[in-house]
């Protein structure tokens, strides 16, 4: 255990962890859906004060990860060490990375190559909805009456 947390800090942080079958869910505060703690005025995400009292120190520069995949989960054996890059590789791994390429768009259609458009850009766009959004557009210009002068 490290210097950084007493026995009181242990204790208030375990008050906080209901233990499941599979993972040990941080049940206190939570950003972003990772348990925060506080431990000498000092907030830290619970995951991480976990490690450090199951493993010791955090080596500087490296992140703790889930191998659950569950940000609340605080139980020592779902974690471990890696890098920044570790960290987006198992993201993109296991196809939760934000930039990630959508299968539908927000609409629910399909984005295959039959319905995709690209843009100048280079941002892909959903041909469906594009159609749809001209047609409304071009619905609104014959729609308008014509200005008076």
């Amino acid at each position: 255990m490290s210097s950084l947390l007493t026995e009181r800090a242990v204790n208030r942080f375990w008050s906080n962890v209901r233990k499941t079958d599979s993972c040990w869910l941080w049940e206190g505060y939570r950003n972003y859906g990772y348990g925060v703690f506080s431990v000498n005025r000092r907030l830290m995400r619970a995951h991480r004060v976990s490690w450090i009292m199951a493993h010791g120190e955090i080596p500087k520069g490296l992140c703790v990860l889930h191998h659950c995949d569950v940000p609340a989960c605080v139980r020592p054996d779902h974690l471990f060490i890696g890098s920044q890059a570790d960290n987006v590789l198992d993201c993109i791994k296991k196809g939760r990375h934000r930039q990630r390429i959508p299968t539908h768009c927000k609409n629910g259609h399909l984005l295959d190559s039959d319905n995709v458009c690209y843009r100048k850009n280079g941002w892909r766009r959903c041909r469906k909805c594009r159609n749809l959004d001209r047609a409304r557009s071009r619905k609104r210009i014959t729609i308008a009456p014509p200005r008076a002068r």
